[in-house]
């Protein structure tokens, strides 16, 4: 009986390390080697659709029925309409197929469980405001400050100056993963005390989750715990933003932007109360962004009307292709790597950037006037640094103070030698992905010439 046990367990480990092999040498540098093990894990169940995978849907459907079980809630705070699904349900229906990609078994789990991830925190996130009706009555010192901007285009880093001001504040990463408060207590030293063991509670599962991604994708966009992020996962509660989403939605720009934005900025605007309500100590005017907003204008401006839009420009050139590989990367997450096509993919995300900035014109130019928004160009915000910041602080009603300016110098510093070795480390090219210099400024000429 022990040899037979011994042999089972021997053939086992072999062919555990063959598929982990086999994934890892087809899959390159786009996955780490611990990702192309947990493949290997995986593959049998997934293929048999087992466990896991017995019901082989991770549908927004499937997933919203499943959020309701783990959380016993089912008010998502839409009329009961369900409609809140169609986002998610096109960026699977077209956005997916038309990747022409498929699932790894790893990445169907991950897709699965953070969507549903994504409700469940929107149920509970309804529940805790119809339990603690305070909450939506907490205001903010200013208006909260919104930077978007395609991406690559310097949102990132500007959103970074803006967050280390003393008066201001973004919300971190593990805010962004466990943001409803677990007590009942509505006591500042019990909220205080609940956002600590929050924090505790989901730096495990971060852990775990920066180990899968691998190395590449955190280079090319780099995420921390403890530090400021974009507000792509509070604004996935309807917009199809959730991390493993992202890259679908560039094959069903069409579809999804017919759409609207639906709740999303409302329920984000709740996200942000609820974050000032349970840490009153700190400062209550937000500085957040999105590069995702653009397409969204209309429906951002009508939830954050008072606030100022901070639209950062870069000639699509230089960045676009950055761009294509950051979506290639989220691709990986989910995907056989070996099968993502380049040129396809940049095809659709230029396609993308032409219908968002059509998109975001057009609302300018239909809502002049009614939009507060400032023009920042990617060469001010790294070039002239200090400058651009008093410029946006100034225009947003904050102080330009000695303090700010030894804050931002010391992490300009540190951020400048960050970004060197960024640059150097990864290369990518516009012909990877289907582009040329002469076809992008065609395309975006009048773009290139008024804002880049």
């Amino acid at each position: 009986m022990f040899q037979i046990v011994a042999v089972v367990l021997f053939a086992t480990t072999i062919a555990l390390l063959a598929g982990t092999v086999y994934f890892k040498l087809r899959s390159g540098s786009a996955k780490s080697i611990f990702y192309s093990f947990l493949d290997s894990v995986m593959f049998i169940p997934y293929t048999l659709r087992i466990g896991p995978f017995a019901a082989h849907d991770n549908g927004i459907e499937r997933t919203c029925i499943d959020a309701m079980k783990r959380t016993g809630l089912n008010d998502f705070d839409d009329s009961g309409k369900f409609s809140f699904m169609k986002p998610y349900a096109m960026s699977h229906d077209f956005g997916y197929v038309r990747s022409k990609c498929f699932y790894s078994p790893m990445g169907f789990l991950v897709q699965k469980l953070s969507q549903q991830k994504r409700m469940e925190i929107r149920l509970l996130m309804v529940d805790y405001f119809k339990r603690h009706p305070s909450v939506e009555t907490t205001t903010f010192s200013r208006p909260p400050t919104l930077i978007t901007g395609f991406t690559r285009t310097g949102t990132t880093y500007l959103h970074e100056l803006l967050s280390i001001h003393p008066e201001t504040r973004a919300h971190n990463t593990w805010e962004q993963m466990n943001p409803v408060p677990t007590t009942d207590d509505e006591s500042p030293l019990a909220q205080q005390q609940n956002r600590i063991e929050r924090h505790k509670k989901g730096l495990r599962l971060f852990k775990f989750v920066d180990r899968v991604a691998g190395e590449i994708s955190q280079a090319v966009h780099k995420v921390e715990y403890d530090k400021c992020e974009e507000c792509t996962l509070p604004c996935s509660l309807e917009l199809p933003w959730n991390i493993t989403n992202l890259s679908f939605m560039m094959f069903a720009a069409e579809e999804l932007f017919s759409l609207g934005a639906g709740r999303s900025f409302d329920l984000y605007l709740k996200f942000l109360k609820l974050q000032t309500w349970s840490a009153p100590d700190l400062p209550s005017h937000w500085v957040v962004k999105c590069p995702f907003y653009l397409p969204f204008l209309n429906d951002l401006n009508e939830t954050f009307s008072d606030s100022t839009i901070v639209w950062t420009h870069r000639n699509p050139v230089e960045c676009i292709a950055s761009t294509c590989l950051l979506f290639e990367c989220i691709t990986h997450s989910t995907c056989s790597s070996w099968i993502v096509d380049k040129k396809w993919l940049g095809q659709h995300v230029l396609k993308y950037t032409r219908l968002s900035f059509d998109r975001a014109f057009y609302v300018l130019k239909r809502r002049k006037g009614d939009i507060r928004i400032i023009h920042v160009k990617y060469r001010d915000t790294t070039k002239a640094t200090l400058e651009t910041c008093e410029r946006v602080c100034k225009l947003i009603g904050l102080p330009f103070s000695d303090e700010y300016v030894s804050i931002l110098k010391e992490h300009i510093a540190k951020s400048r030698e960050k970004r060197k070795i960024q640059v150097e480390k990864y290369k990518y090219t516009l012909d990877e992905y289907g582009m040329t210099k002469a076809g992008l400024e065609a395309e975006f000429k009048e773009y290139i010439e008024t804002y880049c």
